[in-house]
């Protein structure tokens, strides 16, 4: 009786063992979405070498954003290279010398060399920095492009009557203009608040594949026009609608 009973619990686990295999084999392997990743001087003088700079990303900011997006969507965010270079925010004159943690340092744009390279535009402007980033060539698109910013950027578009805000943790990508360029602010010293920049990276790859901000389900959503409850962005979750807008364009970036 026993033996019978151990050659069942066999045939059983093998049975079993086989499912998974023909479970893993008929889910097709996640679709690359690449990501030329660039990081200016404001971001990588937060860190000791070039090589801590890019694993902060690559190992602690992006898997889970790529974890989401392969459960969900089967689709794998991955990083095809990272790029050092500058950007506007790197030569504003109001920065400590040379680049000293730049997070620390608001905007201190307000005349003089500020205004000669593009009449009315802080240094640290959020589309002026946006509008740095680089492109994939028209025609012959193999990669997303997201920029890593570590200063504190502004909205300041010139000596006017505005406030001056300043950005610390946000992210930006214009879909009007086609180029899917993402610019990411990072200018937090708290790392205990990662899931904030994770989920500013998320937010701004979702909206990369057609989805919009909207004020349906703002609580559940990271979608929502309103900053969505701590939960929402440390699970990233989202509605039924956002998702399925994901899973219609899901062939948008025909990356290998």
């Amino acid at each position: 009786m026993r033996k019978r009973i151990v050659a069942i619990f066999i045939v059983v686990c093998m049975l079993l063992g086989s499912l998974l295999i023909f479970s893993a084999a008929a889910r097709p392997q996640p679709r690359p979405v690449n990501i030329r990743m660039f990081t200016d001087i404001g971001w990588r003088s937060r860190y000791s070498s070039p090589v801590g700079a890019s694993a902060r990303i690559s190992q602690v900011l992006l898997p889970p954003v790529s974890n989401m997006f392969q459960q969900s969507f089967n689709l794998n965010p991955r990083i095809e290279s990272f790029v050092a270079r500058g950007s506007p925010s790197d030569a504003c004159p109001a920065n400590p010398a040379p680049h000293l943690r730049p997070h620390e340092h608001q905007c201190g744009c307000g005349g003089g060399t500020c205004f000669n390279e593009r009449p009315g535009w802080h240094h640290k402007n959020v589309v002026r920095v946006h509008e740095s980033i680089p492109v994939s060539p028209i025609g012959v698109e193999q990669y997303l492009t997201m920029m890593f910013t570590g200063h504190i950027t502004c909205d300041q578009l010139g000596m006017s009557s505005q406030t001056h805000r300043f950005f610390r943790a946000h992210g930006m990508i214009n879909l009007a203009d086609g180029t899917r360029r993402i610019l990411v602010i990072d200018a937090v010293s708290d790392h205990t608040r990662d899931f904030e920049i994770t989920h500013i990276i998320a937010h701004e790859l979702v909206h990369a594949f057609g989805v919009v901000n909207h004020c349906r389900n703002p609580l559940t959503c990271i979608m929502g026009n309103e900053i969505p409850p701590v939960h929402v962005r440390r699970n990233l979750s989202m509605c039924s609608p956002c998702r399925n807008t994901v899973l219609s364009n899901w062939n948008r970036f025909p990356h290998s």
